[in-house]
């Protein structure tokens, strides 16, 4: 699969993935972000499909502040806002993360997946998970493919509405600091992340 971007991904080494943890944006970027969460393309592959009110996204970002377990990061692009990824973790202790996904502002989902294989790794070295899993909507063919193809999870059963899929790191953290590094480099990416 290719994806086309305004701006060559491998063209130099200053391409910059920065990301940014809700919990330190402002009312202004959070509610762009509570745009791109009710657009239809986003919405129709949640959970819970209904559109969100100004109100209700604020008191979720809010309250993100008291939950150690829940990270959600505004990615940015050369300074040009993305996507959204997220990740709940089973406890504080963070060995196991019991979901994640992500979704892009513009058409490039693939850009999208690579930039959440590259926060999982980092996630992964940093805090040492051992454990992920996930659920996708069994109609989103594109989200299905890529978290099977480009992260490498396992699917473990389906039913009527979901696929779901586990991912294991049994190695040591410095063994997937070493991955993130030879993936930066592949993307041509530097990474910063505000957690």
């Amino acid at each position: 699969m290719r994806f086309t971007m305004r701006e060559p991904l491998a063209q130099t080494m200053t391409n910059c993935l920065h990301l940014r943890n809700f919990t330190r944006l402002n009312e202004t970027e959070l509610l762009m972000l509570l745009e791109r969460r009710n657009h239809p393309e986003v919405r129709k592959w949640m959970t819970n499909s209904e559109l969100i009110t100004p109100a209700e996204h604020l008191r979720f970002c809010v309250h993100l502040q008291e939950q150690p377990d829940t990270l959600m990061l505004l990615a940015e692009f050369n300074e040009k806002p993305t996507g959204v990824i997220s990740f709940h973790a089973r406890d504080n202790s963070w060995q196991e993360v019991v979901d994640f996904g992500c979704y892009a502002f513009y058409p490039q989902v693939y850009f999208m997946i690579n930039i959440e294989q590259v926060t999982m790794l980092h996630l992964v070295a940093q805090r040492g998970i051992k454990h992920c899993s996930c659920k996708v909507k069994s109609a989103n063919r594109l989200g299905l493919l890529l978290v099977e193809q480009v992260l490498g999870a396992h699917p473990v059963k389906h039913d009527a509405d979901y696929a779901y899929f586990e991912l294991n790191f049994p190695e040591t953290p410095a063994h997937y600091q070493t991955q993130l590094k030879q993936r930066l480099n592949d993307l041509k990416l530097q990474l910063d992340i505000a957690l």
